[in-house]
């Protein structure tokens, strides 16, 4: 199921056979859920195991980022179906693996990036941005990996 404001935009920005691929990805990856949370700005999605929560600011942004941020979530999907809920929670759960953790988020946009452009072309749509991964440089795995032990700490904390 994916909410009416999210099916509404995506049919408002794409052609028909561009949701054809967008909806035959969604539902190959086993997702049951696509739904819009507001939560804090730095996050613009995150998946669980069936569901996925998209930050209302996402609306706001190009749709080849939209579709990016969408796409990144569903491939998370594929690695739920593919290693399990607990492969992935494990990761988020130690720190010490964030070398794997840091990996699944790579595969992940690399997928997503593949997805988007492979969409927008059958949409006809041409972006004069390039797509690039976020999961590229030195600054943002230092930030994941500070998020990971700021996680783990809460988690301990709160039990």
């Amino acid at each position: 199921m994916i909410e009416s404001v999210i099916y509404n935009h995506l049919n408002h920005h794409l052609n028909s056979g561009a949701l054809d691929l967008f909806y035959s990805f969604y539902h190959r990856s086993g997702c049951k859920k696509i739904t819009q949370l507001s939560f804090e700005k730095t996050k613009l999605g995150f998946s669980e195991q069936g569901t996925i929560y998209l930050n209302k600011l996402v609306f706001d942004l190009p749709i080849h980022y939209f579709l990016y941020v969408i796409l990144h979530e569903i491939a998370h999907q594929f690695q739920y179906k593919k290693y399990g809920k607990d492969y992935v929670l494990d990761l988020y759960m130690h720190p010490d693996k964030y070398d794997k953790f840091w990996e699944v988020e790579r595969v992940a946009d690399r997928i997503a990036i593949k997805k988007t452009i492979e969409i927008l072309k059958k949409d006809n749509k041409k972006s004069s941005v390039k797509l690039i991964s976020i999961y590229n440089t030195e600054t943002k795995k230092d930030y994941i990996k500070k998020y990971l032990k700021d996680l783990n700490t809460e988690i301990n904390e709160n039990n």
